[in-house]
């Protein structure tokens, strides 16, 4: 019996054990019961800050989250459902 320790094992190229975000707990990078709005988007923004500007699988990740649609990947969030537009935490156009 294989015992899953980090949620992303196993995710073609996202199984590298320096991966910042490794062992960080999945739910830092989706919504939490009754969370929304501005507080929503700061927390996301502060583990984008923390684990995903300087980490080199950052655009492997972005891509598995458009696939899945949901939650926070690579510094860009995923709203529920597909009509919703991606919103990049990371992004310091002004934008």
């Amino acid at each position: 019996m294989t015992t899953i320790t980090d949620p992303l094992d196993g995710w073609p190229g996202l199984d590298d054990p320096d991966r910042p975000c490794r062992g960080a707990g999945f739910d830092q990078f989706f919504p939490r019961a009754n969370e929304s709005g501005a507080a929503l988007r700061a927390r996301l923004t502060r583990t984008a800050e923390y684990y995903c500007r300087l980490c080199p699988l950052r655009e492997l990740c972005r891509d598995l989250g458009a696939q899945s649609g949901h939650g926070m990947w690579g510094g860009v969030y995923y709203p529920d459902g597909s009509a919703r537009r991606p919103i990049d935490l990371l992004d310091t156009g002004g934008g």
